[in-house]
């Protein structure tokens, strides 16, 4: 069987307190991704796909990595296989659609469980989620300036 393989990301920011994820449209609600050129790796090709579809340079993080494999329709014998990395961007920035993309949206995390068409979407979205949040939490109770706060209050008593 003949495979294809693609690369892309679960682009997201910081709004409101929470993370808001992009998602692009063409024929359905997706995560941008594309072909790997010649010579590209997985990480290079995931973050030109997002400035092409989005005009957003995000920032990679290749410690989440999550793989979709399906069956290509209208190519009998044909499988598709995508990676999926996380990607961050500033909050001031505003994403839109480019090249063949129709529509950009940023969108909660319920939002996106309810547009994303595809199951397996829906399951890499909830993993980024809980690794975005988790690594958000972690940030949060390692604050150095509470810390620092914490040591002198334990030396002053």
């Amino acid at each position: 069987m003949e495979m294809e393989h693609s690369c892309g990301a679960v682009l997201y920011t910081w709004r409101g307190g929470k993370p808001r994820y992009v998602l692009v449209y063409d024929s359905h609600y997706g995560f941008p991704k594309g072909h790997i050129e010649a010579g590209e790796t997985k990480e290079q090709t995931a973050l030109r796909e997002v400035y092409e579809e989005t005009g957003i340079r995000g920032v990679l993080d290749t410690t989440f990595r999550m793989i979709d494999e399906y069956e290509l329709p209208g190519k009998p014998g044909v499988r598709k296989e995508v990676t999926f990395f996380l990607a961050s961007f500033p909050p001031a920035l505003r994403p839109s659609p480019k090249n063949e993309i129709r529509r950009v949206r940023t969108v909660t995390f319920e939002e996106a469980l309810l547009l994303l068409w595809h199951p397996n979407l829906q399951a890499i979205l909830r993993a980024a989620h809980a690794r975005i949040v988790e690594k958000h939490e972690a940030r949060s109770n390692s604050n150095p300036r509470q810390d620092r706060a914490k040591k002198y209050a334990v030396r002053n008593t």
